[in-house]
């Protein structure tokens, strides 16, 4: 289980046309590149969190979208 640092934060941000973009944001502890994963059709985000909270772990900070 990641630590309670590490708990990922829901978000949601408009897009240029208006369309919101909902996603999770993973903080990692380090000053890592940003790992984007943008899921699969028809698969929900959920499905991408142990392999974010891996990347988290790591140091890196983990968008799902």
């Amino acid at each position: 289980m990641p630590d309670a640092d590490l708990a990922p934060h829901s978000f949601h941000t408009p897009a240029a046309d208006g369309t919101v973009i909902h996603g999770t944001l993973w903080s990692g502890a380090g000053e890592r590149p940003v790992v984007t994963i943008h899921c699969a059709t028809a698969v929900h985000s959920r499905y991408y969190a142990r392999f974010a909270a891996w990347l988290a772990a790591q140091g890196f900070d983990v968008l799902t979208l």
